[in-house]
């Protein structure tokens, strides 16, 4: 006498089936997960921004400036405001606007570099910066050095040490 096998065949295929399918469906979220964070990521220590923070650097040592401000800055100050304050007209003003249109500047702050000072920095009604400088304050550590932070118009961030 011959045994029907059919209904275990079946039943094999199916778990298998689930099997297969519970797992590439842990592996599409796991991969979804993954991309997702890597994009939002990417967006951070951007090359143009690191470029255009140092060239601001740069011109702050070069003209004398940096000792001025880092004085004069108690929580953190909006360069392009600074650069605006020394004189419409000034060489200095047109170097720091040149800067800011070859590099696509939004923002840029000379920050005293501490929690305290990120957090009133947030303050700002900017959502994207808000969530750059969250990230900042998981790492930073409390030594008051002074840092620049970048934001351009595609919303690319970095963070340039200054002292």
């Amino acid at each position: 006498m011959k045994k029907n096998n059919k209904g275990f065949m079946l039943a094999e295929l199916v778990i298998v089936s689930a099997v297969v399918i519970g797992t590439m469906v842990a592996l599409y979220t796991g991969f979804n997960t993954a991309s997702i964070n890597y994009k939002e990521r990417s967006k951070y220590y951007s090359i143009d921004c690191l470029y255009a923070g140092q060239t601001i650097k740069n011109l702050l040592i070069d003209e004398f400036k940096l000792t001025d401000l880092l004085n004069n800055t108690e929580n953190y100050i909006d360069i392009n405001e600074y650069c605006k304050s020394v004189g419409e007209s000034s060489a200095f003003n047109q170097y720091c606007q040149a800067v800011y249109k070859r590099y696509n500047i939004d923002k840029m702050y000379l920050v005293k570099y501490n929690k305290e000072n990120i957090n009133l920095l947030k303050q700002n009604n900017d959502v994207a910066l808000e969530k750059y400088l969250n990230i900042l304050l998981k790492s930073i550590e409390e030594d008051n050095t002074y840092h620049i932070i970048i934001k351009d118009k595609k919303d690319y961030f970095a963070n340039l040490k200054v002292v």
